[in-house]
């Protein structure tokens, strides 16, 4: 399905702001204002840090009781409220933003190892965004969202999916939402794809279910479309390139392909999820402050194969959940501000063998590849 993309510029704020925790002013100066950092190596962790408007980054490897190195803030960086995080094939950083009160909601992309008080490579939003939460990008430039938009009217309903494409920038719409009583959405929250890109989890915080979609086709973008570059100095006064009307948002009522749920689950309110290079399924659940591990077949009232969970773990409220390829647990947690990591195979009642310094308005979290 053909659709417009919208060519809107990036609502960028030059304000004078604060340097990055590691980072000085003149990074903003690097690559036209994109502040490059360190070349930093895979499971780099990354956190967004909602009361403070930035992301925390945490260079490999890392180490037990480390701080945050680098961040990614200021007024430059337009963030307010970053929720959750996700990197694209090119490495490039993704969050969903938005403050509770202010109906203010943003997706905004950092480019690749960007650090500081740095200009977003792009940033897109959508009237009906709502409260996006969970972000997942698929390799093939699909970009997934969980949102609850309460005022939201047939054929929608309040907890959503929206599917944009790495292309839109400024104001545009997603070119499907899943949204309906068939889908058995319920606040979502943290979203992942499978490694194979065909699957998209969805944990949902007041339903206590975790549910798979299959991986809706994003319209068709043309073979000349320009990557979008970065503009220190957006110009007011340019005008827009025509594009055609865009063709009607398609809602999709689907029933999910899989849905984790029930008392056997043990799920209260989950928060994030996480799958592995061998489909297992990772829940981080806040509403009691345990990591739960689900067989790549799990589906319906499921005994979960691993559950993390009790007093040495330290946990007390879950936001998020990663696994790297080595089985590593990674787990934010809002409710004692910092970041565990678990052994591979973890279970039980067991510490973890790291522990991050982060803060207590640690949303979620990203690993990178």
């Amino acid at each position: 399905m053909l659709r417009r993309l919208t060519l809107g510029l990036v609502g960028l704020s030059l304000a004078a702001a604060f340097a990055a925790c590691s980072s000085n002013d003149s990074s903003t100066l690097l690559n036209n204002g994109l502040g490059i950092g360190p070349n930093f190596t895979a499971n780099t962790v990354y956190a967004a840090i909602a009361s403070t408007n930035a992301i925390s980054i945490y260079p490999a490897p890392i180490t037990n009781g480390a701080s945050a190195s680098y961040q990614i803030g200021g007024a430059t960086t337009t963030m307010v409220g970053p929720q959750y995080l996700a990197f694209d094939s090119a490495t490039n950083l993704w969050a969903t933003n938005y403050v509770v009160g202010t109906g203010s909601s943003q997706v905004i992309n950092f480019k690749a190892l960007a650090t500081g008080n740095v200009f977003p490579l792009q940033s897109f939003t959508y009237t009906a965004m709502g409260q996006p939460r969970g972000i997942a990008v698929g390799a093939n430039g699909n970009v997934a969202v969980a949102a609850v938009y309460a005022a939201a009217a047939s054929p929608g309903l309040p907890s959503q999916i929206q599917f944009f494409t790495t292309f839109d920038s400024g104001p545009t719409l997603p070119y499907r939402v899943i949204s309906g009583s068939n889908t058995d959405l319920n606040v979502p929250s943290g979203i992942a794809y499978d490694s194979t890109g065909t699957l998209l989890y969805v944990a949902n915080r007041q339903g206590a279910s975790v549910e798979a979609f299959a991986f809706p086709t994003p319209s068709p973008v043309p073979s000349n479309t320009p990557s979008p570059t970065p503009s220190p100095t957006p110009n007011p006064s340019a005008t827009p390139t025509a594009t055609p009307t865009p063709l009607n948002i398609a809602f999709s009522n689907v029933a999910p392909l899989t849905l984790i749920s029930g008392s056997n689950t043990g799920l209260v309110s989950p928060s994030g999820v996480a799958v592995d290079a061998t489909g297992q399924v990772y829940v981080s659940d806040a509403g009691n402050a345990s990591v739960r591990v689900f067989a790549s077949n799990a589906n319906g009232n499921a005994v979960p194969t691993r559950v993390i969970s009790g007093a040495l773990t330290l946990l007390q409220i879950p936001t998020d959940v990663k696994v790297d390829s080595s089985g590593l647990v990674y787990v934010a947690d809002a409710g004692v501000g910092k970041i565990f990591v678990f052994a591979s195979g973890a279970t039980g009642n067991v510490a973890p063998t790291m522990a991050l310094n982060a803060s207590v308005g640690i949303v979620g979290i990203g690993l990178l590849p």
